[in-house]
């Protein structure tokens, strides 16, 4: 199952009537928002998502809403 999210009602309607739209849960909301008891495998970000996170205290932010407590913005990816 996949989900995307997106602040803007419209971008989600653009978005759901793109190919394969309809088989994707489309959830209004901003990332820092967002809530959910799914498991993810993957989470991506794109576009300008990250211009609304406007300092280094707000960048965890939307990781820690979903779950993922340890990030910081310093941290290296590890392998």
């Amino acid at each position: 199952m996949t989900t995307g999210a997106n602040p803007s009602a419209r971008m989600l309607d653009i978005a759901g009537g793109k190919p394969n739209g309809c088989s994707i849960e489309w959830v209004e909301c901003c990332s820092q928002d967002f809530r959910s008891e799914k498991r993810c495998d993957l989470i991506v970000m794109t576009g300008h998502a990250f211009q609304l996170l406007l300092d280094e205290e707000a960048a965890p932010t939307p990781f820690s809403a979903i779950g993922i407590a340890s990030l910081s913005t310093s941290e290296s990816p590890r392998r």
